[in-house]
């Protein structure tokens, strides 16, 4: 069985909980959700715009930056709302897309050819995506972008201060993830890469095996094993990274400064910095997909209620 794949014994959960990945994206101090229809709503701080998405339809992807929103139609078409000084909303003309990444402060769009499209802040190099071919995944750090190639190869262009775009090496990666930072590969065999910003150990990663999933804080790695444990790595601020009692685990989730965890009976824990209350969701129950933002945590239950601990303003 492919690594990546489902946790044994907990196939319909685990499936569940990946499937509904892509319905809830958290930005900043905001989250956007896709409905039952194929519209979509947004919660919490619309200073720029970020949660002006009533009118979109038929919307079945989203990804956020951290005050902009992008979303992808079922016919490939893309729309984008929030902060944008750059161009980063300006979609005009984005149609034949199979998905839809937001950075920081850029958008990328995978056409359904493999090649990428890219618009927003164009400082160190972010955008220079034109020439990539054969891209099955994006995935977008603070100031850089990643794309991940059907042969299992990795393309970087952005920011390479502290070596996030040093993926000129991996081979048979299955996934990427960034944390802003530092980069993550999930290879095919279960093992991990890592490379980029290392201040707190987040990259001692290349010991893990039997993963099936990744997460990435600010200064910390989460990895899923298939077995339903959590290892971790990196920053041990107010236990973001204790996870040696965790079990029957189906979801992990990074937000800046804590880890979010799906257990299989629906129940979350959430460890780390909790001055405004992000981790209080030892009451949750029956939650099907979990997401953890800047300074908040959403968690999706089985009736379609959207739960929502820490800061997030009105």
């Amino acid at each position: 069985m492919d690594p990546i794949s489902i946790l044994p014994n907990l196939e319909t959960p685990r499936a569940q909980a990946e499937a509904l990945s892509g319905t809830i994206a958290v930005g900043g101090f905001f989250h956007v959700q896709i409905l039952g229809n194929g519209k979509v709503q947004g919660t919490g701080s619309n200073e720029y715009g970020q949660c002006n998405v009533g009118k979109w339809k038929n919307i079945r992807s989203l990804s956020a930056g951290y005050a902009h929103i992008l979303a992808l139609d079922r016919e490939g078409k893309a729309f984008a709302t929030g902060f944008d000084p750059d161009g980063r909303c300006k979609m005009g003309g984005w149609k034949d897309l199979q998905a839809v990444c937001a950075g920081w402060d850029h958008s990328l769009g995978l056409k359904k050819d493999g090649t990428v499209l890219a618009k927003g802040h164009k400082l160190d190099g972010r955008l220079e995506v034109g020439s990539w071919t054969k891209v099955i995944q994006l995935c977008a750090g603070s100031d850089y972008s990643l794309g991940l190639r059907a042969d299992g190869t990795v393309l970087a262009t952005g920011a390479d201060y502290d070596g996030q775009c040093k993926v000129e090496a991996w081979t048979d990666v299955a996934r990427l993830y960034s944390g802003g930072f530092h980069t993550l590969g999930l290879r095919k065999d279960g093992t991990c890469l890592a490379t980029g910003l290392n201040d707190q150990g987040q990259c001692e990663v290349h010991t893990w095996d039997k993963l099936i999933s990744l997460a990435a804080g600010k200064n910390f790695t989460l990895g899923l094993r298939e077995d339903g444990s959590v290892l971790a790595a990196g920053s041990s601020d107010d236990d973001r990274c204790r996870v040696g009692d965790l079990d029957h685990i189906i979801a992990i989730a990074a937000g800046q400064d804590h880890s979010v965890f799906l257990r299989a009976d629906g129940t979350v824990v959430a460890r780390g910095y909790n001055e405004d209350g992000r981790c209080d969701v030892g009451h949750w129950e029956k939650v099907v997909a979990i997401f953890a933002a800047f300074e908040h945590t959403v968690g999706l239950t089985e009736d379609g209620l959207v739960l929502v601990a820490g800061s997030l303003p009105e």
